[in-house]
């Protein structure tokens, strides 16, 4: 019997598909990229690199031409050494996605699921009667 010789990416792709309890056919979703925003990379960095983002100076009018994009350099938090250089915000994404890092934390905000007239009339509420005898629920 021949044996195919496999790219990494493709033998990525064979464990992406399993068998469940029952024999039916199990998928899981894979992402090249995800939007993560430039706060959450910067977080990411900062947990998992104890690094930061430096962005790189382009000069005087460097960033007038279409299809420009800002670079960045990873940095190391306690030496100042650039670990990584010349990375685009979308580069980073593409890394974090491969490495199923999570789109949100504690600290990401969604502003989609907030209702602000409520947010308002919970804080005319906490003015007129006071903090504790106001529950947010």
């Amino acid at each position: 019997m021949d044996e195919k010789n496999y790219t990494d990416r493709e033998q990525e792709l064979e464990t992406d598909v399993s068998l469940d309890d029952n024999g039916n056919l199990k998928f899981r979703r894979g992402y090249d990229y995800l939007p993560y925003s430039q706060w959450r990379i910067k977080r990411v960095l900062k947990a998992y690199m104890n690094a930061y983002l430096k962005n790189r100076p382009v000069g005087y009018k460097g960033n007038r031409y279409p299809g420009f994009v800002e670079r960045y350099d990873i940095v190391d938090c306690d030496t100042d050494e650039v670990l990584y250089s010349n990375l685009t915000l979308y580069a980073i994404c593409r890394v974090f996605a491969s490495c199923n890092i999570p789109l949100h934390d504690d600290k990401s905000v969604s502003y989609k699921n907030i209702n602000f007239k409520a947010v308002e009339f919970m804080d005319a509420l906490k003015e007129k009667y006071g903090e504790e005898n106001v529950k947010d629920e």
